[in-house]
């Protein structure tokens, strides 16, 4: 505020009785105050008058009667005190004194009003009829960069064109000097090199004779309303737009769509939550991030956990606004501090759980706002819920492809199974009853020679012991009876020692701690998780030696089986269950959370795989 506006307030708000009594000293000291003047005046009159008398006395009738002459002039001076002051008042000081009172009351209106239009936010310009600046408010002279002072005797066209407003000059111009009251709004950039919104009321005025001879403009900066406005417009279609998809990367999409509109980016980046301090670019606008992620990227927060920006917005679940990096250090990889200038980070967020962030930037520094903020989190905080609703279908959707693809594989084994059976009994049981069954037509034949009976009934019994052994091997293929009879640790060292000398791989099985027997379905599932990675390693790994460790806890079983095969990426397991060349792990990690347990797979390519397998257990099985 200028020293003119200070003392104008400071007017405004003194004490009414305190600025009575100045003026009536002012009146005695001001050389033009009318009290002063009119003592002046019935002074000097008075002298003159006296002066006159005297003289004319003294030199014209003499001198002899010097006392009388003083006498009379002062007889004649004190009635011209007497009549003079109040005819002097009535019919020439009250009239001023009256119009003295008005015009001070005046310009109290006029301190009034200037201070007002001084003080004003908005800026106000009083112009000639050709658009030269007579008066201008600090607001307005702030808004181009001038001071009052250089502002006066401008021309507004000279003015708007460097403020950016060219275009429709002539037809604002010739409809004010048309005698119409014009409004518009104005896209202005300022010195600065921000922009804001303008609303611009242009009013005419006109002399005594209805000739236009000023104009007075009245400019509102309305950005911070129009920013609400379209705030409000877009959180209004925001949560159908967000929630009208199930469809994780539409969601994501969706919700950049809307940022662009209330916050204007050049970048921006949604990322979220894949596991431990794992996060997964999900999607990504601009040519700066799309050059440097590809979507599905995978970024590991401990990379960049050594950034204070980073830790607030990982750590720390809150939002990051750098509104210029030549001030705020770099916020890598996001901001590369050449190009991005300033940047912000909200994470995404359900019930107080970081699922995620998002993060725009901007070439231009001190471009973000705070209403920028405010919109970026509110419709990140809209996206939240519909993200995480898109996710949950997302997992349903793979469960259920993995439980078809368990299911074709089921039925798949099934077939297997029934062929290797009827296979079996075809080729061995069959045959062998058909041996047999001639065997026992040739002694029918011989019937009349004990000794050709006695010699056919050995090799009878030799078939019936191949058959029975034959069938008790496809009944153990199906269940060993030993995990029945004698538990689960003898039937894993048979199926270990089994495999070991058909498949020509070393295999060794070691049980610690595992002093009762479990129950048994635990028993059950952890034969079948054994038998299912055994047979993977023989299948898949090329492997030439595989080890089984079972470590029982006071709450849980650990079965760890190691191999030294060719291995394979983790993570086209652990993120999609449905790869084919994986079924045999998938079928293990559903048996094992079946039973409550935890399914780690650690494997790297040409250097083997191990499976880490933690399963609860209840009470153990006292019949042994």
């Amino acid at each position: 505020m200028s020293n003119s506006t200070t003392q104008n307030a400071q007017t405004l708000f003194a004490d009414p009785q305190e600025g009575e009594t100045a003026e009536s000293l002012s009146w005695l000291k001001n050389q033009f105050s009318p009290f002063r003047l009119l003592a002046g005046s019935i002074v000097t009159i008075i002298f003159v008058t006296a002066l006159a008398l005297l003289s004319y006395e003294y030199l014209v009738e003499g001198h002899d009667e010097t006392l009388k002459h003083v006498l009379e002039t002062t007889f004649v001076s004190a009635t011209l005190l007497i009549f003079i002051p109040p005819l002097l008042y009535i019919f020439s000081y009250r009239p001023l004194l009256s119009n003295m009172h008005k015009l001070q009351q005046t310009e109290r209106k006029l301190h009034l009003l200037v201070t007002a239009l001084e003080s004003a936010d908005d800026g106000i310009v009083i112009a000639d009829n050709q658009g030269n600046i007579q008066w201008s408010n600090p607001a307005f002279a702030e808004s181009v960069n001038l001071t009052t002072t250089d502002a006066y005797g401008r021309n507004l066209r000279w003015v708007e064109a460097r403020q950016g407003v060219i275009d429709g000059q002539e037809t604002r111009w010739q409809a004010l000097l048309s005698g119409r009251v014009w409004r518009e709004e104005l896209n202005i950039h300022l010195h600065n090199g921000l922009d804001r919104i303008e609303e611009q009321v242009v009013t005419p005025v006109r002399d005594d004779n209805g000739a236009i001879s000023h104009l007075i403009f009245l400019e509102k900066d309305i950005t911070e309303q129009r920013t609400l406005e379209k705030a409000a417009g877009i959180l209004a279609i925001a949560s159908q737009a967000l929630n009208q998809s199930l469809n994780l990367n539409k969601v994501l999409e969706s919700l950049l769509d809307l940022l662009v509109v209330g916050v204007p980016y050049d970048n921006a980046a949604a990322i979220l939550v894949d596991g431990d301090d794992q996060y997964v670019v999900r999607t990504c606008r601009g040519c700066e991030f799309e050059s440097r992620f590809q979507v599905n990227d995978i970024l590991q927060l401990a990379d960049s956990c050594d950034n204070p920006q980073m830790r607030t917005l990982f750590r720390e679940g809150e939002d990051v606004w750098i509104p210029d990096t030549a001030v705020t250090p770099t916020w890598e990889p996001f901001i590369d501090g050449e190009k991005s200038k300033a940047g912000m980070g909200v994470p995404i967020s359900i019930e107080d759980e970081v699922i995620g962030f998002c993060v725009i930037n901007k070439h231009q520094p001190n471009y973000f706002t705070s209403h920028h903020v405010e919109i970026t989190k509110a419709l990140v905080s809209q996206a939240g819920a519909a993200i995480q609703n898109a996710r949950l279908f997302e997992q349903v959707e793979a469960g259920r492809e993995q439980l078809q693809s368990l299911s074709h594989r089921l039925v798949e084994i099934q077939e297997t199974e029934r062929r290797f059976i009827a296979r079996e009994l075809h080729d061995e049981a069959g045959q062998s009853l058909a041996s047999l069954k001639l065997q026992l037509l040739f002694l029918e034949q011989q019937a009349n020679r004990p000794d050709a009976i006695l010699t056919g009934l050995a090799g009878l019994k030799q078939n019936v012991d191949e058959i029975a052994e034959n069938l008790h091997r496809l009944a153990s293929n199906l269940r060993p009876a030993s995990l029945d009879h004698v538990g689960l640790l003898e039937a894993l060292a048979q199926h270990v020692e089994t495999i070991s000398s058909q498949y020509n791989i070393i295999g060794q099985f070691a049980a610690v701690g595992v002093a009762k027997r479990l129950q048994l379905e635990v028993e059950t599932a952890v034969y079948r998780i054994v038998q299912e990675a055994l047979t993977n390693v023989i299948r898949h790994a090329h492997a030439t030696r595989v080890d089984v460790i079972l470590n029982q806890n006071p709450n849980s079983l650990n079965i760890i089986i190691e191999d030294n095969g060719v291995g394979f990426d983790p993570s086209t397991v652990t993120s999609n269950g449905t790869v084919n060349d994986h079924l045999g792990l998938v079928g293990i990690r559903e048996r094992t959370e079946m039973l409550g347990g935890i399914f780690i797979v650690e494997s790297t390519l040409g250097s083997g795989t191990t499976l880490k397998i933690e399963v609860p257990y209840g009470d153990s099985r006292v019949d042994s």
